[in-house]
């Protein structure tokens, strides 16, 4: 049988599901507190 594209984005989404969540969170806390850190580097 031959493997379908979307097999391995499935299998990579799988594997690292804890570090995609984790980059979501972190962006999402990011975009959230950007009133607290952006005037730092005004």
């Amino acid at each position: 049988m031959h493997a379908r594209w979307w097999e391995g984005v499935i299998g990579f989404i799988c594997d690292n599901i804890w570090i995609i969540l984790l980059v979501i969170v972190i962006v999402v806390a990011l975009i959230v507190t950007r009133n607290y850190w952006l005037p730092i580097f005004n």
